[in-house]
């Protein structure tokens, strides 16, 4: 190693860049904490000194332990997430995927089985009995010495945990800052204690909200800063596959981690962490209403799981940044637990205040919070001394606390499950459980210790190091090194299975023993204390049933609808079972009970129900709810929405009047600016746009209210099919990655049909602008109509009135603002309607009963699809339409659109594209995951009363708003925020369009027929009154499109009778040289006429039924309003001729046929017109793998192109 290195000290201390910054943030964040304590301390403390007189006894410990039953779902679920991520998970999975691979990352199988038994077995047992810890269960199920065992188990598990916990993130800080482990973690614990102290679980859970957001951020932040840094995701992929650290499942049950070992060990430890846990039973105990805990559940469930898949994605990012030199070798990271910290300060260590950020991220101490908080956070600093000198965190936690969390586990589990075991058995069975797993894990931990247990880890490489380091005694790269042959014990078994085995061991000795003894009669127990499906089989008198009927009665015809609560003989049934079921039957069918009837004498609904009572009931005589009563009652559209959705219009105006003015004061300024800055600031942002930005933009332009509404109906129509349009998204990366890309940014210009010009002639380049616009004429109204359609749907405004207003805004700060606007509108605008689309996915899922009622309703509807590999080319959806034909069109209008095109071009490096690129592909397959998934939920939701066929929906792309205002349409402002959304997504489409349009006026229209330069007013007024022009033609043209189909497939296919032929164009440019002018003439004129035969012919058919598209099956059997149905089937099957003709190919073969046809017209003219000499082609004109085969020669394109060299200086330009 040369002298002129840095030493791995140096380079460890450079990394150590936790400046005054990141101290402020830091700390901020400690005080927001104790300002949040004391705001409940104090408020809790105010109530009960009013209601001082009539307070009841306990109700001081009921508000500091659950809130006084009274949070929020939100909060609670975000608290729930917070506090089972600690710093353990964060940095413990990091460094498990640096070290041992992804075999770890099928966890989420156990996860999935937790939240199983979760919401089956132990959520209905506590929300029952109203209890405020998890361990007075235990004495009602048992007796008070179970309760003592249980409170000392979980006592003991709390003590092994809290130093882990503590440890960590101090662990993590002292990579970062330097500051020794033992002062950041007595300062923190110390900070968490008094909050906790003052402010109870309100205090709790919101700083775990707050908490939570920054963790969130900060692991973004990483994610997406580190794969930009190394060179994108494929580069991190192909790293990491490199390695072998990407696996399958392991099948063996012998190994460290299998998958057995994950779903059934992992579970049990899951359920063990949750299900019984205090720290996470208390904060579902704190919600009202067992309903709002299995929302809690869910929320929980998928939260954890991203949460945990960014942790190890940052695993293999780690080992993509460090895989030619690895830390734990080197030194640079003491411990490996200090990994993710080493990475965080190399990736944001230039940015003050992010460093900060993440430090508090790593959800410090949470977990020191009930009963004696000081004593046991003061017991959880010291004992962090111990585990200092321990393994790995994630696997230590996961070693140590089952030792007495197993044995709990199995208490829990023999009461709700058993009925038949006393407290007698259950005691044996916890002490057999707590001895075998001390000598399992004790045993164990000697083992590792003892180099008896190696434990194989995945090769590393210090190959790239640039700095001087000592190899550590005995180093070796790889993972393979021959171990001697061992006899392997009880003690060997994977510690995944430790929770398991100690819960399985206290259960078969408990129910054993009590088989024995005989002293329990499980007819004696309250049927509360056991599991529901458990209650069915012991004690089946005791569970109220609830029938729903819908009467018509002939005298005066009046339909009631009757809810009819039964309960066993003889049992008052209380008046929350009245009005949960009125309620609960509401939400379902969007009317209120007119009768609900309570009896706990009858047996039958017949034996209730007497039709002379109901009907005398005067509160009953009124008509049932016709299709329009119900429409009315929807359309919720109230002020809070209105101003929500108008802030989003001012904010976007406002936007366009900032960069406009600034704009105006810069070349205000510059009295000796180029000719032309004026026209690269409003078209390309002066190509100094920065890449999240131009990502954010990017997605928000390609996904349009088409794809957000019309992407969700296509998955309600017809299923699941088009899901698999993901295959597609990747090759249109692909090729833009190696293809497009390099091209444009190699020529440096600011229209993708320059390029047309530089290649063939200036003929070609005034035929692609046309069809460019011809393509946009046909797109904008489509983008128009569609949030026009969704606004109508919830608040009755006509279409027609709504889209004039929208549009005059958008055209107002596109005019004004030029690309900056647009894109940082583009990022408001996506943050809207990404927060809409989540809540209405939260809410709605937890509407319908869950995620299992989603897919269970949705397999039974036939939606779900594995791929069809049909290969007839005039079926509609199938993989090759979808692979073969999507990606032609996905092409397209993304690498020779200009609208998408001008962004990549704003940025100031290839490199800054491709990752821009990547960020696209990420965000885009998110929210077509998500839209998909919209679909899905619009069925279950509407499974049994299809609003398409009863006209509660009037077109098929309102199902999308229909689905809101049932969701959201109570809480005031959220539906606006929806609409917002939508419209923020058409805003989006529609300026990046019209700024491009007036990007291609002016320099393909306007530039080239010109005598002398324009002037920069000239070009100024020429680009604003094309903006004006294009979008007034937009508001008429919706009129036309309102007539037509859904709007998916309608742009799919008007779209490409332009499109194709374009993307030949490019296609004949790039890829074949022999081909000039001429030549490109002819194909693409035969591809426009073909593709305008095609198109035409084919709507023709539709609008006339020859071409009938099969539909999955909907039902109105379960509808509960009057309405005249539809004509047609509920089942449409597919109704084409027997013959069929070139325009029954399916629309996603559009593009392709539209680009393949003149591409081979135009390479067949080429032997017969006279071609062009592939010497006089710029090498830079082609695809980058074709130059290496052309003769090169002075690049066509740098004489072309103006080369810069600017120098500012305040505000003087050089």
């Amino acid at each position: 190693m040369g002298s002129s290195k840095l030493t791995v000290a140096e380079v460890s201390e450079s990394l150590q860049r936790f400046g005054i910054a990141d101290y402020i943030v830091f700390v901020a964040s400690l005080l927001v904490c104790v300002v949040i304590g004391v705001y409940f301390g104090w408020k809790d403390w105010s109530v009960q000194r009013k209601r001082k007189q009539n307070v009841r006894r306990g109700s001081e410990a009921l508000n500091y332990l659950v809130g006084g039953r009274k949070m929020k779902i939100f909060p609670v679920a975000m608290s729930l997430i917070a506090s089972f991520i600690s710093g353990i998970a964060v940095m413990g999975a990091s460094t498990e995927t640096y070290l041992h691979g992804t075999q770890f990352c099928y966890i989420f199988t156990g996860i999935m089985l937790m939240a199983v038994s979760m919401n089956f077995i132990f959520l209905p047992v506590y929300q029952g009995l109203e209890i405020t810890s998890a361990y007075a269960y235990l004495q009602l199920r048992f007796d008070r010495r179970i309760r003592l065992l249980g409170s000392g188990l979980f006592t003991l598990a709390t003590l092994l945990h809290l130093p882990i916990v503590i440890y960590v993130p101090a662990l993590a800080f002292n990579q970062v800052s330097g500051v020794n482990v033992h002062i950041v973690s007595t300062s923190v614990c110390m900070v968490c204690i008094f909050y906790t102290l003052v402010g109870g679980i309100k205090a709790v859970v919101w700083t775990d909200v707050i908490q939570m957001f920054i963790m969130i951020g900060a692991l973004i932040l990483i994610v997406v800063k580190g794969t930009a840094e190394i060179g994108g995701l494929g580069v991190l992929i192909e790293r990491n596959m490199a390695s072998g650290r990407f696996e399958a499942p392991n099948l063996d049950p012998t190994e460290r981690h299998t998958i057995w070992a994950i779903f059934i060990g992992g579970g049990s430890f899951w359920m063990g962490k949750n299900a019984i846990h205090q720290m996470m039973i208390q904060r579902y105990l704190a919600l009202p209403t067992f309903r709002d805990a299995q929302k809690a559940l869910v929320c929980f469930t998928v939260g954890i799981i991203l949460l945990l898949m960014t942790c190890f994605y940052n695993g293999l990012l780690i080992y993509a940044t460090f895989y030619d030199c690895d830390p734990l070798t080197t030194g640079l990271a003491k411990a490996k637990d200090q990994l993710l910290p080493v990475l965080l300060m190399k990736v944001l260590g230039n940015y003050p205040g992010l460093a900060g950020l993440f430090s508090l991220s790593e959800r410090s101490t949470r977990y020191i919070m009930r009963g004696t908080v000081l004593a046991f956070g003061i017991v959880a600093v010291v004992l962090v001394l111990v585990v200092e000198k321990l393994g790995t965190v994630l696997q230590l936690s996961m070693s140590l606390v089952p030792i007495s969390l197993g044995p709990l586990l199995g208490l829990f589990l023999l009461g709700m499950l058993l009925p038949w075991v006393d407290s007698t058995s259950a005691l044996g069975g916890a002490i057999c459980g707590l001895f075998t797993m001390s000598y399992i894990v004790i045993r164990a931990q000697i083992a590792v210790a003892a180099k008896e247990m190696p434990i194989l880890a995945k090769p590393v490489s210090v190959e790239g190091c640039e700095y001087e380091f000592e190899l550590p005694p005995g180093y070796n790269t790889t993972a393979t090194l021959p171990t001697p042959p061992i006899e392997k014990s009880i003690h060997h078994v994977s510690y995944l299975f430790y929770t398991f085995i100690g819960a399985v061991t206290t259960v078969l000795v408990g129910s054993i023993t009590a088989a024995i003894l005989r002293r329990q009669q499980p007819g004696k127990l309250d049927p509360l204390l056991l599991a529901p499906f458990v209650r069915k089989i012991y004690f089946p008198e005791s569970i109220p049933r609830t029938i729903v009927t819908t009467h018509t009665f002939n005298k005066e015809d009046t339909e009631l609808y009757v809810v009819v609560v039964v309960g066993p003989q003889n049992v008052v049934l209380v008046r929350h079972s009245y009005i949960g079921a009125s309620y609960r039957f509401k939400r379902s069918s969007g009317r209120m009970a007119d009768v609900t009837i309570l009896d706990g004498n009858a047996q039958s609904v017949e034996s209730i129900i007497n039709e002379d009572g109901l009907f005398t009931t005067e509160s009953v005589k009124r008509p049932g709810p016709s299709v329009e009563d119900i429409s009315r009652s929807l359309q919720r559209f109230n002020w809070p929405d209105y101003v929500v959705f108008v802030l989003m219009l001012i904010s976007c105006m406002v936007i366009g009047v900032f960069f406009g003015y600034k704009d105006h004061q810069k070349h205000k300024r510059q009295k000796h600016a180029r000719r032309g800055s004026e026209a690269l600031d409003y078209l390309v942002g002066g190509r100094k746009m920065k890449i999240i930005p131009v990502a954010v933009s990017l997605v928000a332009s390609w996904i349009s209210g088409i794809s957000l509404l019309g992407t969700s109906t296509e998955i309600y129509v017809y299923g699941v099919q088009y899901c698999y349009i993901v295959c597609a998204v990747v090759l249109m990366g692909l090729s833009m990655n190696y293809i497009f890309l390099p091209v444009f940014h190699d020529l440096q210009i600011t229209s993708a049909y320059e390029y047309l010009q530089m290649r063939f002639d200036k003929r070609m380049r005034l035929v692609g602008s046309i069809l460019f616009t011809l393509a946009s004429i046909l797109w904008l109204p489509i983008v128009i109509y569609v949030p026009a359609l969704a606004f109508n749907q919830v608040s009755g405004v006509n279409i027609h009135v709504i889209t004039p207003i929208v549009c005059l805004v958008c055209i107002f700060y596109t005019s004004l603002g030029g690309l900056k606007a647009v894109v940082w509108t583009d990022v408001i605008q996506t943050g809207i309607m990404v927060g809409a689309m989540i809540i209405v996915i939260i809410k709605g899922t937890a509407d319908v009963g869950g995620l299992s009622v989603v897919i269970e309703r949705n397999s039974a509807g036939g939606r779900f699809e594995a791929p069809d590999f049909n290969p007839d080319p005039t079926a509609r959806n199938t993989f090759w339409t979808l692979l073969i034909g999507g990606t032609f069109f996905w092409t397209s209008t993304n690498a020779i659109n200009q609208n998408m095109m001008q962004r990549y071009l704003s940025l100031p490096s290839l490199g800054s594209a491709r990752k821009a690129l990547v960020l696209f592909l990420i965000g885009t397959t998110t929210l077509l995951a998500m839209c998909c998934y919209n679909g899905l939920l619009i069925f279950a939701m509407y499974h049994d009363c299809d609003p398409l066929t009863t006209g509660l929906a009037k077109a098929k792309d309102q199902l999308v708003p229909l689905l809101v205002m049932e969701v959201l349409g109570e809480y005031p402002g959220l539906a606006g925020l929806f609409v917002a959304g939508i419209f923020s997504a058409a805003l989006s489409s529609l300026s990046t369009a019209l700024n491009s349009l007036s990007a291609i006026v002016l320099e393909d229209f306007c530039k080239p027929f010109v005598s002398k330069p324009l002037t920069e007013t000239q070009t100024r007024y020429i680009m604003r009154f094309t903006v004006l022009a294009f979008g007034a033609l937009a508001v008429m043209m919706v009129i036309v499109v309102e007539k037509m189909g859904a709007v998916l497939q309608l742009s799919m296919s008007l779209g490409p009778v332009t499109l194709g032929p374009l993307f030949g164009l490019f296609l004949m440019g790039f890829f074949f040289p022999r081909i000039n002018g001429s030549c490109a003439i002819v194909g693409t004129t035969a591809g426009l006429a073909l593709m305008s035969y095609i198109v035409i012919r084919s709507q023709i058919s539709i609008a006339l039924k020859e071409i009938v598209f099969a539909e999955k099956p909907v039902t109105v059997s379960g509808c509960q309003y009057e309405f005249t149905p539809k004509n047609g089937s509920l089942f449409v099957e597919d109704s084409t001729p027997g013959e069929k003709s070139l325009h029954h190919v399916s629309f996603l073969y559009y593009t392709m046929i539209g680009s393949v046809v003149p591409t081979i017209v135009g390479y067949l003219s080429s032997f017969v017109l006279p071609r062009s000499k592939t010497d006089d082609i710029d090498p830079l004109l082609l695809a980058p793998f074709l130059r290496r085969f052309y003769h090169t020669r002075d690049s066509k394109a740098n004489h072309m192109t103006e080369v810069l060299h600017e120098f500012e200086t305040k505000d003087i330009q050089l």
